[in-house]
């Protein structure tokens, strides 16, 4: 037999061999599959070549509060949902856990240990994903027992607050514990996590509900109303596409819109979008009806044990819920989310009035591609820019080359984040140098005063003045007047300037193609 034939049996035999392993590896090894579906399909038709995008379709269950009387955990009813959520065809790719796997006290590191034990009998524990509930009590216990998670992604939170990537989206897990609120620390986090990121969905999951419905009003979020009102201004500004908790005992859904704006402490917050609270919880705690919190409410409280499937394709999202005995009590589709992208949006934006001052400014600006709107159709004319979003506009502005330095400058501004290198890029430029204590706070809003200073030293404008009534002995007075003689920017009708007020993506826009005009750009 000549060597080419041996060869040629022999590669036939391996391909067999092949096959057949890894037709045994799918019948029988016990991992979640997800259903990631990626054609490149080419045809050529002339000179012209087409290539269908990368699409996606997965899986993955949400559930939450499984806390009893077994070592801390109602094991019949937990193992009954976990063997629900097994006979699931496809399969998910992970599971999501509100919280409350145990009922806690001193016995809590047992008891987690116990719960992990249980659900590792139906999918690997690295593929569980839990927030940290108020029956979890420790954060350095629930992190120790976690030890597959994220850590420290918020400084001192350890394994409690955390974010992971998967396809198409970004998931968020929060720390609802302290003090009944998601904390500014970590509502920086999300911020700069959710913004600009690229992902088509962003899904959040806590503990103790932001507007709860019965069991548990007064003792959630709503305990410290300001904090919730922020947190929930990011989601609907930044692309939330959906928020699961637990904590109530039972399962609820609710939508959260223009009906919840509020003024607290003399803020005014606007909610512009509709985004379901999906309230998943009891796989086991138990189970409680009250109802007391009407508005808004899509499904009022079901008092029965149960699970969310969650299905993903592309752009959209199919919610599926079952109870215990795979009786479906809730289907529905969330509004479709706001894609994080930068992509610009188009001139005629339906928040834009034909006749609104700053409507010029904005055309001009998203033709030059220096800002952008919203995949929604909006521009949001009236939310605050923070100074990661100034900086950027500025360094797109004056057509700099952008910088990627090896090695942050700024303590709080990571490498992998998409401000980062808008931020190096104008500390290169000798635009900033951050704080004194080696910061650079890219979330704080900007205040009308800071964006007079950027400017006045970026186009080294002469002194000016003016007859503005509120800027006398303002440590900004002399950028003020500079800008305001330039006719960068004017005061209002009533004479003042109101330095210290936030400024708009609105009066962003006017500041920077003003700027534009002004100088020799």
């Amino acid at each position: 037999m000549s060597f080419k034939r041996r060869s040629g049996i022999i590669l036939i035999a391996i391909t067999c061999l092949i096959v057949i392993a890894l037709s045994i590896a799918w019948g029988n090894a016990d991992i979640l599959l997800d259903k990631k579906s990626t054609e490149i399909t080419t045809s050529t038709i002339g000179s012209t070549t087409t290539t269908t995008a990368t699409t996606y379709s997965y899986r993955f269950v949400v559930m939450g509060d499984s806390r009893g009387s077994t070592n801390g955990v109602n094991e019949t009813q937990l193992r009954n949902i976990m063997g629900k959520v097994k006979q699931l065809s496809p399969q998910p790719a992970f599971i999501l856990f509100a919280g409350d796997m145990v009922g806690g006290g001193s016995t809590v590191s047992s008891q987690l240990t116990y719960w992990k034990d249980i659900m590792d009998d139906y999918y690997p524990i690295s593929s569980i994903y839990p927030a940290i509930g108020n029956h979890e009590g420790s954060e350095a216990v629930f992190s120790s027992a976690f030890s597959h998670l994220p850590n420290d992604q918020v400084a001192g939170y350890g394994r409690t607050a955390y974010h992971f990537d998967y396809e198409n989206a970004r998931f968020f897990v929060l720390n609802s514990n302290r003090n009944h609120e998601i904390t500014s620390a970590q509502r920086s986090w999300l911020k700069e996590m959710m913004q600009d990121n690229g992902k088509t969905h962003n899904f959040v999951m806590w503990h103790e509900p932001a507007y709860p419905t019965g069991s548990h009003v007064g003792s959630s979020l709503d305990v410290n109303k300001y904090a919730r009102a922020a947190f929930w201004d990011i989601l609907d500004n930044y692309g939330g596409t959906m928020g699961f908790v637990g904590h109530e005992h039972n399962y609820t859904r609710r939508h959260i819109d223009s009906n919840m704006n509020e003024t607290i402490n003399g803020t005014k917050f606007t909610f512009e979008r509709k985004i379901y609270q999906v309230t998943v919880g009891s796989t086991g705690a138990p189970l409680l009806s009250t109802y007391s919190s009407t508005l808004n409410v899509d499904v009022p409280p079901k008092a029965v044990y149960h699970y969310a499937v969650v299905d993903v394709a592309d752009n959209l999202v199919t919610v599926k819920v079952y109870d215990g005995k795979d009786t479906l009590i809730d289907s529905f589709a969330p509004v479709p989310a706001m894609s994080n992208t930068t992509t610009p949006a188009p001139a005629g934006f339906i928040d834009i009035p034909s006749d609104a001052w700053y409507r010029p400014y904005v055309i001009e600006l998203v033709a030059k591609a220096i800002i952008s709107g919203y995949p929604d159709g909006t521009f949001r004319p009236n939310n605050p820019v923070t100074r990661a979003e100034f900086t950027k506009m500025i360094c797109l502005a004056m057509g700099w080359t952008i910088e990627n330095p090896a090695n942050p400058s700024f303590s709080d501004v990571s490498k992998d984040s998409w401000t980062f290198k808008y931020i190096e890029t104008a500390r290169a430029y000798g635009i900033t140098s951050g704080y004194p204590d080696g910061t650079f706070r890219p979330n704080i809003d900007m205040t009308r005063a800071e964006i007079t200073k950027f400017i006045a030293e970026i186009l080294d404008l002469p002194v000016g003045s003016s007859t503005l009534t509120d800027i006398s002995a303002h440590w900004a007075q002399e950028y003020i007047n500079s800008c305001v003689s330039a006719d960068v920017i004017n005061g209002y009708p009533d004479g003042t300037f109101r330095p210290d007020s936030t400024a708009t993506r609105a009066e962003a826009t006017k500041m920077i193609t003003n700027k534009n005009r002004s100088s020799a750009l």
